[in-house]
């Protein structure tokens, strides 16, 4: 590694450094007929651009809300001009959203607020709060809000695999 890679993260991103590594987990997406539907998620995060941000790239299973296995990527960064974290969300479907981080300095939580437009419900405000208790887990608890209704969308339980 370069010298103008080691130096180009800023120092707010070690509060993220616990998503490097590989994961998989459990996930409950909870739909807005009101079922709880489980499945399994994968995925490996790792550092890029010089540890500037931090890329999540994932798969979930098939189950009675994703109707076939769904590739995403997330990227987390900071954002010194805003003084927040950054995330940027992408998957093979064509859903994007940009978030921004609503607290960034003073939670165990980072949650990141954005909005976008979804084929199925239109406008959507989405939350995602990601946390982690300890360095093998991490947690992400995802709230949409719909036409002014917010709900508990969906809830994220990942495991360190190496």
């Amino acid at each position: 590694m370069s010298n103008l890679e080691a130096t180009s993260a800023n120092p707010e991103m070690e509060r993220l450094a616990f998503l490097v590594g590989h994961w998989e987990g459990e996930t409950i997406v909870h739909t807005m007929d009101g079922r709880s539907v489980p499945g399994r998620i994968r995925g490996q995060a790792q550092k890029i651009l010089g540890g500037a941000w931090i890329e999540w790239s994932f798969e979930q299973d098939p189950n009675d809300v994703v109707e076939r296995t769904q590739r995403g990527r997330y990227l987390f960064g900071w954002c010194p001009a805003r003084g927040e974290y950054a995330a940027i969300y992408f998957d093979d479907r064509g859903n994007t959203l940009v978030e921004h981080s609503s607290d960034a300095v003073n939670s165990k939580a980072i949650t990141f607020i954005g909005e976008t437009v979804l084929t199925e419900t239109g406008d959507v405000r989405f939350e995602d709060e990601i946390s982690s208790d300890r360095a093998d887990h991490f947690r992400n608890r995802v709230h949409m809000t719909i036409d002014g209704v917010r709900h508990l969308h969906g809830v994220f339980e990942c495991r360190r695999t190496s």
